[in-house]
């Protein structure tokens, strides 16, 4: 008999605008075909209640403005979080008590640990067994975070923009929010019976800090449909080199605008540099060139990575694996990145990744290996292995019905 798994979530997986909109998808669409899953999303626009394919998905707004003033000035007193009080509204409270009341479910499942506080509804008034999808370790965000209090995206919620326009509000609230999520991160593990990460590396980390043994790693899973035959880099008149990435977080951001200002100016040889994802126009305007090209939001993400020949993605900061890095290696093109690129991934410099310390690494890298062809597509060969290898649905199938094992 199918389980019946409800997933309570705030990333709108239909548009896959970002990395973690693309890993939800990826397991929404494979997990789907082997449980009954229902959706419950937090969601800033009106949507009606609908199929995605088999799955039945229903929809709740954000806390209105009111609701946020009051819910952040009673977290201000409390060990919780702020980001909880920014996204569980009184709506998204009753449609989960609704959907609880009407399903049986055998698995609630939380994603990211702003909707982790849910857990007391499901513990009141039904059996079933509740997981936390951490995805990363969120606090460590904030060692790096620009300012958002949510630790990912830029200037998504207008209430907190204008708060963090302060310096030293913003510098009290951020050390505050990283306190506590430290502190919800060790409590969670005490709460739920299962605590997911995507990282191997961050998951040992957990298990050492909490001594818990209920912290699992469910690697990224990359869909089938990425992976395509590796495409035969050869010398050409033009190189094609691209990023992809949602410009709304700030470590993609910052990232590009490394790569604008820092990375091609010292390049030696004649390439066009493509972005995929949507940017802000101020951006767009300060850097399209006849060798720099904004694409936004693409339908057909893969069609338009397969005509770049090598993808570069040195990230200036981040946490956590990144999508973007594994699709591309699964498309079979060569990446470049550094060591915050291939945080949580064990890959190797030169066999299936080329990696640098900092930009003058990755320029010398670049332009000295642009002509050798052979290493070029035995990187991107080897890398899209390494992804079949760690990151296909038969491996994080296989993790999950071992987590599905331990906790039913």
């Amino acid at each position: 008999m199918m389980k019946k798994i409800l997933l309570v979530c705030c990333h709108d997986f239909e548009k896959t605008s970002g990395g973690q909109e693309s890993c939800l998808k990826n397991r929404i669409d494979y997990f789907s075909k082997k449980y009954e899953i229902d959706v419950l999303m937090v969601s800033n626009e009106e949507k009606e209640a609908h199929l995605y394919g088999n799955v039945q998905i229903d929809y709740c707004k954000y806390p209105s403005f009111f609701e946020k003033i009051k819910q952040v000035f009673i977290l201000f007193f409390k060990k919780i979080p702020f980001q909880t009080g920014l996204t569980i509204s009184r709506e998204l409270k009753h449609k989960l008590k609704k959907n609880l009341a009407r399903k049986n479910y055998d698995i609630v499942v939380f994603d990211m640990i702003r909707l982790a506080d849910l857990y007391k509804i499901v513990k009141k008034s039904t059996n079933a067994k509740i997981v936390l999808d951490l995805v990363d370790i969120i606090s460590k965000r904030y060692y790096y975070s620009k300012g958002n209090i949510l630790g990912q995206s830029r200037n998504n919620n207008k209430f907190l923009s204008h708060v963090l326009k302060f310096g030293i509000i913003k510098k009290f609230i951020l050390r505050v929010e990283r306190h506590r999520l430290e502190k919800s991160e060790k409590f969670y593990c005490n709460i739920f019976d299962a605590i997911l990460l995507i990282s191997e590396s961050e998951t040992r980390e957990l298990i050492l800090k909490t001594g818990k043994n209920n912290i699992y790693n469910l690697p990224m899973l990359i869909s089938e449909k990425n992976f395509d035959v590796p495409k035969m880099y050869e010398k050409k008149e033009k190189i094609i080199l691209g990023f992809a990435g949602q410009l709304k977080t700030p470590a993609n951001y910052e990232s590009l605008i490394n790569i604008l200002d820092n990375i091609l100016p010292n390049l030696d040889f004649s390439f066009n540099f493509v972005i995929i994802g949507n940017a802000p126009n101020d951006l767009i305007k300060k850097y399209s060139s006849n060798n720099v090209s904004f694409l936004g939001f693409v339908e057909d993400f893969k069609a338009e990575m397969k005509k770049i020949d090598i993808f570069l993605c040195p990230m200036v900061f981040g946490t956590g694996i990144k999508t973007k890095i594994l699709e591309a290696m699964a498309i079979g093109l060569p990446v470049f990145t550094n060591y915050v690129g291939i945080e949580g991934i064990n890959v190797s410099n030169g066999d299936n990744i080329f990696v640098a310390n900092c930009n003058e690494e990755i320029i010398e890298q670049l332009n000295t290996s642009i002509n050798d062809c052979g290493l070029i597509n035995k990187v991107a060969r080897n890398g899209q292995k390494y992804v079949s290898m760690h990151h296909s649905e038969t491996v994080v199938d296989s993790a999950f019905i071992n987590i599905i094992s331990s906790i039913c």
